[in-house]
Parts: C-alpha cells; structure tokens; sequence
C-alpha cells in the first residue's frame, strides 16, 4: 500500500484547503482529486467499521435501542445520527457524539466532479458559466468532506448479551477529549443515561 492510499479522509481535507486557498487553476484540479479520494476514503473508514459491527453482532452483541430506530438511520445513512450522553444528578450533558454519513447527495457530487475534472483534462477552455460551475461544485464537495468528517462516532452504540457492557466505536484526535469521552461513557448505567435523534444536519 503506497503512502497516499493510506492517508485518511482529514488528511486529504486538509490538502485540498490548502489547494484551494491557492486558487489556480492547477491547485484546483490538485483539490478535486483530493475532494473526490477524501470522500471515498470516509465511506472505507466506514465500511471498516460496519465489518466491526457485524462480528461483534455475531459474538452476540447488539445495536442499543434509544428511543429511535438507531440502526436503521445508520443503515440508511441520510441523517445525521446524534448520542448525548447525560449525568443524571445534576442533569447536564456530559459530551456529544455525532456520526456523520457520506451520503447519496454527497456521492452524487463527488461523481459529478470527477465527471468534470475528466473533462477538464480534455484541453478545451471551458466558458465561464462552466467555471462557475465547477468552482461552485468543488465549493459543495468540500462543505460534503467537511460534514462527514466531522462526525467521530463511527457505529451505533452496542450492548453486550447480557446488557453489562458497552460498545462505543469512536475515533477522536485530540487526546484529552478522547479521554472525557471514555470517562463518561464508562459511567453509562451506573451515573450517566444516553439519548439519540436523527438530524438534517449537524446543529
């Protein structure tokens, strides 16, 4: 596996920013590519997870249930998906988690870019309304990498066969909330309760 197939979908967020803050025409085909890969390699990260998901399912784990259907929203992956944990006395969220899907509108741009960067490398001038297009759409495709990457739970929550224990698959850069969030999520049941919705959006 070469060094860019291993960089992650941040990664390739952070190289396409800096492209675009340069603002040529070359530095923006550079962000495309890098838009485009970014996007596919968040859907890998999740695609990994899901293979978690299911082994864990098969050593009899489960998907807890929170008052919505938490596991048909993550199979759909169109929302948003949104784990509070709260501390009972006083009653205060403790920390938020958010588990943001690449989704089919995402997609759908990700291949329309790549459908305009091929003809792109054509050579022939595109005209302005076509550069306007395209810069619009490059603008939209990193808002798309940036939503899905903001997110950093990866599954839903998973409860043990005898409902002792659970699962939180949750990827977190900085080390001191990283910290907070294994903290509080090891109380759940004892001190702390979860609640989950579905959003359009991140809040």
């Amino acid at each position: 596996m070469t060094e860019a197939q291993q960089m992650t979908s941040r990664e390739r967020l952070e190289r396409a920013r800096k492209y675009m803050a340069e603002s040529d025409g070359q530095a923006l085909v550079l962000a495309a590519r890098e838009l485009i890969e970014g996007l596919d390699e968040r859907q890998r990260e999740y695609d990994e997870a899901r293979k978690e998901l299911k082994r864990k399912k098969r050593q009899g784990w489960s998907v807890a249930q929170l008052g919505i259907k938490v596991e048909k929203a993550y199979k759909a992956a169109d929302s948003v998906i949104e784990i509070s944990v709260f501390d009972r006395l006083p009653e205060r969220t403790v920390v938020t988690l958010y588990h943001t899907p690449v989704n089919k509108g995402m997609k759908v741009r990700a291949r329309s870019l790549a459908q305009r960067l091929q003809a792109k490398s054509g050579g022939d001038r595109p005209s302005q309304q076509q550069d306007d297009e395209w810069q619009d759409l490059l603008r939209q495709t990193r808002e798309d990498l940036e939503a899905a990457t903001r997110g950093t739970l990866l599954t839903p929550p998973m409860l043990n066969r005898k409902a002792t224990r659970m699962h939180f698959a949750v990827e977190e850069a900085d080390a001191a909330r990283a910290d907070a969030i294994r903290e509080a999520l090891a109380q759940i049941g004892v001190r702390y309760k979860l609640h989950a919705r579905c959003l359009e959006r991140l809040p």
